[in-house]
């Protein structure tokens, strides 16, 4: 019986082998990624840029010091940006050793001059004049009275609260605990406080 169930046993060890290496092969090495962004001129700090994985759509924003953390894997690539900055690239390595992985990251300033305009309202000079020439002030609103109501300086327009329905626990305390305690005599208080020293 045991000569038939040994080629079997043996596969079955094989093929377990085989599984696991191919699980243990599988297993991807994420690391915590953390770093500070600056400006690559001033190495001022560049605040909320942001730190995306555009292969995985993830992403974080840096803090209002440049700082940032975030979890990659093994040939990542990140792009950091900011308003005013030349994005930038950046390949997590393959030969990471440790889960805990800081950079510095430092973004070049990307400015566009734009060519100087004037901004008119009106198209010409003439029209300005025109314009400026048939201007009427309007009256400002004056809330006038409202008939039936009292006159404008009665008017109240903030409403009343409904009258309070009395909880009976404030009631009994209201009508009779306040006039035991107020009747009770009083300690004598101290005038000063003692002085610390």
């Amino acid at each position: 019986m045991r000569s038939w169930l040994m080629p079997f046993t043996r596969i079955s060890a094989i093929l377990l082998v085989l599984v696991c290496s191919l699980k243990h092969g599988e297993a991807q090495q994420y690391a915590q990624l953390s770093g500070i962004i600056t400006d690559n001129s001033t190495g001022y700090a560049v605040p909320y840029a942001s730190v995306t994985v555009p292969d995985d759509i993830r992403g974080v924003s840096a803090s209002e010091i440049g700082f940032f953390t975030i979890v990659v894997k093994p040939l990542d690539t990140l792009q950091f940006s900011a308003l005013g900055y030349k994005p930038k690239l950046y390949v997590v390595p393959d030969t990471m050793h440790d889960d805990l992985v800081s950079i510095a990251v430092s973004l070049q300033r990307d400015t566009i001059e734009l060519d100087s305009f004037v901004v008119y309202p009106w198209p010409s000079r003439e029209d300005f004049r025109e314009a400026f020439l048939a201007y009427q002030e309007t009256q400002p609103y004056v809330m006038q009275p409202i008939p039936g109501i009292r006159g404008k300086e009665l008017i109240d327009t903030v409403p009343k609260p409904p009258s309070p329905i009395m909880n009976p626990i404030s009631f009994f305390y209201d009508e009779v605990v306040k006039p035991i305690q107020w009747r009770k005599p009083k300690r004598h208080m101290v005038d000063e406080l003692p002085e610390w020293k």
